[in-house]
């Protein structure tokens, strides 16, 4: 017997989306992201992490999230993009 999910069957995988994470890992980790970025010992980090555009488009992704945690915790970090102190004009 084959053990490998059938491509052509859609109940054949546990996981049929495996690039979007369930509920509670994305929850989860935008609310570490957001306590790591706030961090003043990690302002390095924070400046890099926010000087990259597709860090941007992500987190504006999510704030069009379903679930109104998901859009909290994802502004949270949105604003960290807002405040940013080494903003282009």
């Amino acid at each position: 017997s084959n053990k490998d999910p059938d491509p052509n069957n859609p109940n054949s995988n546990p996981n049929p989306n495996p690039t979007k994470p369930n509920y509670m890992t994305r929850r989860l980790t935008l609310q570490l992201l957001s306590t790591l970025l706030l961090n003043r010992s990690n302002y390095p980090i924070m400046i890099r992490y926010i000087s990259s555009s597709s860090n941007l488009v992500t987190i504006m992704c999510l704030l069009r999230d379903p679930s109104s945690h998901i859009t909290l915790e994802a502004f949270q970090v949105f604003k960290i993009f807002v405040a940013n102190p080494r903003k282009e004009p």
